[in-house]
């Protein structure tokens, strides 16, 4: 029974102690709103301020296409496949049947038509 008393008188006293705590917290809390207060804050126009940039007065750039720009590319990279071709093939001409180099010229040759 003194166990019962005891317990219960502890949980008075922790129940007592919160209440305390909320008030002194709600407190503080309404200390800290009325020192907050709205001020007006004058703003100063810039004197240095550039106008912003426009795109009245630029010039009409040349339209760009990607199908031209690949076909370009395409036409490019023929043209130098040709031009290997035909060094590859004035290599062998010059060289001797019998040259151990002349079977990777051949394979390299095999390749580029192959492309």
């Amino acid at each position: 029974m003194r166990l019962d008393r005891f317990m219960s008188l502890e949980r008075l006293v922790a129940i007592g102690s919160m209440a305390l705590l909320s008030v002194g917290v709600e407190a503080e809390a309404a200390s800290a709103a009325e020192k907050k207060q709205e001020r007006k804050v004058d703003v100063a126009e810039a004197k240095d301020q550039k106008d912003r940039p426009s795109l009245e007065d630029e010039e009409e750039r040349p339209q760009f296409k990607a199908e031209e720009f690949i076909a370009e590319k395409n036409f490019e990279s023929l043209k130098k496949q040709d031009e290997a071709i035909v060094r590859l093939k004035d290599l062998l001409e010059s060289m001797s049947k019998d040259d151990p180099e002349r079977a990777e010229i051949l394979f390299n040759l095999s390749e580029m038509y192959w492309d």
